[in-house]
């Protein structure tokens, strides 16, 4: 009996050493290969979502630069652009009557120099209903889309009546054709 006990236990040390052998050689890579395709699959996935999201933030900055693009064009397009002084005074006073404002003074300054452009600050004082002298900002803003609002000061009047006081900048390009002054 003891002769097969050695040939029993040789037996079963060489299965154990195929078994070994078939892990190590077999199965194992193939564990480790699932293990690495898991791990590169999740990346794929992680690197797909970052991709859309770039691209979805590249469409956003296209659509954002296509309408400043839009907007300077009709910016440098607008006809109101190479009017005079006078002329650009003239519209400005029609649109705060056309708003239901009662002009006490227009007062434009003298141009002067800010960088790469020319400015004229213009005050306007008047009074009417709180509702004009709100709705007259939009008003300017899409008539004369060259011109920004420094200050606006509305005091209390009567009921729905106030006063107010509105110093406007005309921003003028250097290289504009525009005479400030009156000439064309």
């Amino acid at each position: 009996m003891k002769m097969t006990a050695k040939i029993d236990l040789g037996g079963v040390a060489g299965l154990l050493a195929v078994t070994a052998v078939a892990y190590l050689g077999g199965v194992s890579p193939i564990i480790s290969a699932h293990t690495e395709a898991i791990v590169l699959r999740s990346q794929i996935s992680t690197e797909r979502a970052t991709l859309h999201n770039e691209k979805a933030d590249e469409s956003e900055l296209l659509r954002r630069v296509t309408g400043l693009e839009q907007e300077l064009e009709s910016f440098t397009s607008n006809p109101n652009l190479t009017l005079s002084r006078n002329a650009r005074i003239s519209q400005l006073t029609q649109l705060a009557l056309g708003a239901g404002i009662e002009l006490e003074s227009v007062q434009p300054g003298e141009p002067r120099a800010a960088g790469d452009l020319n400015v004229i600050e213009i005050r306007i004082a008047g009074a009417g209903q709180y509702a004009d002298l709100i709705g007259m900002l939009p008003m300017i803003r899409s008539t004369f889309p060259d011109f920004g609002v420094q200050r606006l000061v509305i005091s209390r009047g009567s009921e729905n009546t106030g006063r107010m006081s509105l110093d406007i900048v005309w921003y003028i390009a250097v290289d504009d054709k525009t005479d400030p002054d009156g000439a064309q």
